[in-house]
């Protein structure tokens, strides 16, 4: 299975480069039951019908929250490529989870772990997002997963590593037309 290279592209830092980890595909015979991020071809959205909302498991880190101190000073647009559609329909990713961890490789190996904060609760349909809070002065490794509309989540990407400078420390210059911020308030259900 050919795989192509994304990116997460900081607005405060360089980008770096994605694959896929999924021993699935490094074996000969890939399996047809499991996607990734950073594989072509367009988002497919999976229909949901009310009431039933979609979320992404949830993970050891209570997920940040505006009114933390030393946030809002700076933001990581994140971005990747979307995941190949399957030929089975409940295997066709619904959305994306992204997760970060102040530890490296903590998300990668696994993106639910005790040291990982969720970014969003509501799958991202698209292939970008603004993470709106950051903390000053830190590190964070991010990575993302697919999820499909039966809640199968595939494996991480790689991490990116993204240094948040300082409040006083500028970062890169704005972006005129910034993707859409991560985190979206939960539908009611």
């Amino acid at each position: 299975m050919l795989h192509r290279r994304a990116s997460l592209i900081a607005i405060v830092l360089a980008a770096a480069l994605l694959e896929c980890g999924c021993t699935g595909c490094q074996s000969s015979s890939a399996q047809s039951d499991h996607f990734h991020p950073g594989e072509g071809a367009k988002l497919k959205l999976a229909s949901l019908s009310p009431p039933q909302i979609l979320l992404c498991p949830p993970a050891g880190v209570p997920i940040m929250q505006a009114a933390q101190p030393g946030t809002g000073h700076h933001k990581v647009i994140l971005s990747w490529n979307a995941s190949s559609p399957s030929a089975k329909p409940d295997a066709n990713p619904a959305g994306y989870c992204l997760y970060r961890s102040q530890t490296q490789n903590a998300a990668r190996q696994n993106p639910v772990c005790a040291a990982c904060e969720p970014i969003n609760l509501v799958p991202v349909a698209a292939s970008a997002c603004l993470d709106d809070l950051v903390q000053d002065s830190t590190t964070y490794y991010y990575v993302v997963t697919a999820i499909s509309s039966t809640k199968k989540q595939s494996a991480s990407s790689n991490e990116i590593a993204v240094r948040i400078p300082a409040a006083n420390q500028p970062g890169a210059a704005p972006v005129p037309n910034p993707p859409p911020v991560c985190r979206v308030a939960v539908p009611n259900q």
